[in-house]
């Protein structure tokens, strides 16, 4: 009789088929495991444990079903057949133990932070493989009356604070959602389907979005929506609430959600469990006047009076409404009152104490922005970044004081940070401009690179590289790439405007000018035209007409006025139109501008003045009595930061002439990577302390990227005259009396470049 072949074995005994059960049965369980998982957000550790336990457990899962069991014993002989299997089984389990990632991540951790008094703070604060980010939008109005329209606005701000008491939640409401908008051409409140919020909430890099209808009737409140993930839009908890008021039906939609994501991190201090009516107003007349002063405010920024209006009508009806109180505050601020506007953001502050830790931020870092108070503010800034790690807007408040008291490398390691635990978008861009300014181009590219594969956008990515040519002296290749997405998309304002910057920075201003008129005629929204236009006003003082800037800028400012709050507007412009005095010498016109900020903010009109002696310094003049001001303002720069003191001292060196101890002092700050003064300043110190050479080597660094730049060559032509080099200071010269050829009589630097060019022989038209 034939004895059977192994296969023949292997089916009888029924191997196969019970090893295909044990594979079908132990996918299914794979799956139960990957679902537990996703739904209290565990560690991946144990679906990857599972995994490898399961597939490597398949020989002695087959030795077991052939032999039906341990295999029997043979004598007092080796049975290799158990050893296999106990080996097998020994093998999986260490391996399990040892592969990476093992250990289920943390969900808090400890840290050492400062408080407001520069104290030191132990804090337990949840880890970012903690954080869960949701963007709640506005609930939808399923009634035709569009005069209960606010209430989607109010429940989007309602629910955003009752999820953030929880400290790893990180929300974003209907306005930090109305940000994302217009890039897909919405308006702001605008009631959207769940697949453009899906895209808006990828853009926002969310985990989770909400989305919800609200019926509202004379005793209730009815709301239907669902919580879905953001990464495939699945719908993963059905919201439905009903209450006898709002903050009732927002809190049981709140517990919803806490009860699909996973249990609250234990963290001392910043978890509360406030109801939705304490978070706000508990009044729903209050309230309505609240969403509508935010509506209105973010419909029309510029008309603070009607905003206003709303928030001392929400603010006469509660009276302890925090929230309330701060915005009435703010607008006040904006129409410059200042002194009203400070006693009611104190009150607001005092108010918010109530409030869960990570709202009184706010009001705090407002509170001491206002009283003039920097140096609090940065501790707080840093407080608010250690205790909320994933939270952007520290990161962004403190970026340029890095920059500019500990060098743009201190920046840059800030703001990588920023990338890994917090907005990673915005914190890249961030990254982008500080690679650029530090010339660490193997970075920008890596960086456009990230920014193009996580979020992408090929549009933007080109723009990036066509800046990142022109940076490095590729001027052609800039215009090539520009030219030729424009020729594609002519009607792309963004690619214009890039255009005219690409030729602003160069210092081709009469192309520029040129080209903004064409912008202007093709744009199709205020803000296409208005940075056209903005263009056009830097091409006019660029080629050193400042009446003429200086008209279009007055136009400019009225016009924006519509969309701005008028003292933003004036600190915004403070600096533009100094200059152009200064550069003229009309110091009596920069007191006139000193006094419109002082008219909003007297703090910061101090400020300012403290530091126009070294404004002038740095664009070539004296301001009188400069050295005696900065002496009289030492205390004030002080609380400003080492930059500011470091900065006036060497202003001090300069107005003093002491030139030699002036490059000493700022070659010093050069070695600790601070960017000190822009190139032209540098180079005219250089060249002014003797050294012509080294003047010339921080020009012609500068002129990769700004090769027509007609102050760089103008300081060229002095440097070069100095030097001995007349053919090379009257090739270098040539520019400037070609770009300022029409400029005011009384812009110095042109009347500098014609007195050159005299004494160089050259002729002038």
């Amino acid at each position: 009789m034939n004895q059977p072949t192994f296969f023949e074995r292997l089916w009888e005994r029924k191997v196969p088929q019970l090893l295909g059960t044990y594979l079908a049965v132990g996918f299914g369980v794979l799956q139960f495991v990957e679902f537990i998982s996703r739904r209290f957000s565990m560690s991946s550790f144990w679906v990857d444990s599972y995994l490898l336990l399961w597939l490597l457990l398949i020989p002695a899962v087959a030795l077991l079903l052939y032999y039906q069991g341990l295999p029997a014993s043979t004598g007092k002989g080796f049975n290799w057949k158990k050893w296999a299997i106990f080996g097998n089984l020994v093998l999986v389990l260490l391996l399990v133990l040892l592969i990476p990632g093992s250990a289920a991540p943390a969900t808090t951790q400890t840290i050492v932070t400062t408080d407001t008094e520069g104290k030191a703070v132990r804090r337990v604060i949840p880890s970012a493989a903690s954080v869960q980010r949701i963007a709640v939008f506005q609930f939808t109005n399923e009634s035709d009356d569009e005069s209960t329209d606010w209430w989607g606005t109010a429940y989007s701000l309602l629910l955003n604070d009752d999820l953030r008491q929880r400290p790893e939640f990180l929300t974003l409401g209907v306005q930090s959602l109305n940000r994302f908008y217009p890039r897909f051409n919405l308006d702001k409140f605008s009631d959207i389907n769940v697949g453009l919020q899906r895209k808006i909430a990828q853009r926002a890099r969310t985990d989770y979005f909400v989305s919800a209808k609200y019926t509202v009737s004379e005793d209730s409140h009815e709301v239907n929506g669902g919580l879905y993930r953001t990464r495939d839009g699945k719908l993963m908890q059905t919201l439905q609430a009903v209450g006898p008021d709002v903050f009732t039906a927002v809190d049981r939609l709140r517990d919803q959600i806490n009860d699909f994501l996973p249990p609250p991190v234990v963290v001392d201090q910043m978890a509360t469990e406030l109801p939705a009516s304490a978070l706000i107003t508990d009044r729903e007349d209050a309230l309505q006047a609240y969403a509508e002063g935010v509506i209105a405010f973010s419909l029309d920024p510029g008309n603070l009076p009607v905003s206003l209006n709303h928030f001392l009508t929400s603010l006469g009806i509660d009276p302890n409404c925090a929230p309330c109180t701060y915005e009435a505050g703010d607008k006040l601020y904006g129409l410059g009152k200042q002194d009203s506007a400070k006693l009611l953001i104190t009150r607001a502050t005092r108010l918010a104490e109530v409030l869960p830790e990570r709202e009184q931020f706010s009001y705090k870092s407002s509170l001491m922005a206002v009283s003039g108070s920097v140096d609090g503010y940065y501790r707080l800034m840093e407080s608010y970044r250690n205790i909320y790690p994933y939270e952007f807007s520290p990161y962004e408040a403190l970026e340029n004081q890095y920059a500019r008291n500990y060098g743009l490398d201190s920046a840059i390691v800030l703001m990588e940070l920023a990338a890994e635990l917090s907005d990673r978008e915005q914190a890249l861009g961030r990254l982008y401009e500080l690679y650029v300014r530090a010339a660490y181009y193997d970075k920008v590219e890596a960086t456009i690179k990230d920014l193009e594969q996580e979020f992408p956008d090929p549009e933007m990515a080109r723009r990036r590289y066509a800046a990142l040519y022109q940076t490095t002296g590729q001027m052609d290749k800039t215009r090539e790439t520009l030219r030729e997405m424009q020729a594609l998309d002519p009607l792309n304002a963004d690619i214009a405007n890039q255009i005219i910057f690409s030729e602003l920075r160069a210092g081709n201003y009469a192309i520029a000018e040129k080209a903004t008129h064409t912008a202007l005629t093709q744009a199709t929204n205020i803000s296409d035209s208005t940075t056209a236009w903005n263009y056009l006003i830097q091409s006019y003082s660029g080629r050193g007409q400042f009446d003429r800037a200086m008209k279009e800028l007055l136009a400019y400012e009225e016009f924006i006025s519509q969309t701005f709050p008028r003292n933003v507007i004036i600190n915004n412009n403070y600096s533009t139109k100094s200059d152009y005095a200064i550069q003229r010498g009309r110091f009596g016109l920069v007191d006139t501008l000193l006094s419109e900020v002082a008219a909003f903010d007297p703090n910061r009109a101090e400020m300012l003045s403290c530091y126009l002696p070294t404004q002038a310094i740095v664009i070539g003049l004296r301001q009188p009595n400069g050295e005696k001001m900065l002496d009289d303002c030492a205390a004030i720069l002080k609380g400003f930061g080492p930059a500011a003191e470091e900065l006036a001292q060497l202003s001090r060196l300069m107005i003093a002439e002491d030139y030699a101890t002036a490059v000493d002092f700022l070659d010093q700050q050069l070695a600790a990577g601070k960017e000190v003064l822009p190139p032209v300043a540098e180079a005219r110190l250089r060249r002014l302390a003797g050294d012509p050479k080294g003047a010339i080597e921080v020009l012609n660094k500068a002129l990769v990227a700004r090769m027509n730049d007609p102050k760089l060559l103008l300081e060229l032509a002095l440097a070069h005259y100095q030097f001995g080099n007349i053919n090379a200071a009257k090739k270098a010269i040539a520019g400037p009396l070609k770009t300022w050829s029409a400029a005011d009589a009384d812009f110095i630097m042109a009347r500098k470049a014609r007195e050159l060019a005299n004494e160089l022989g050259l002729p002038l038209s």
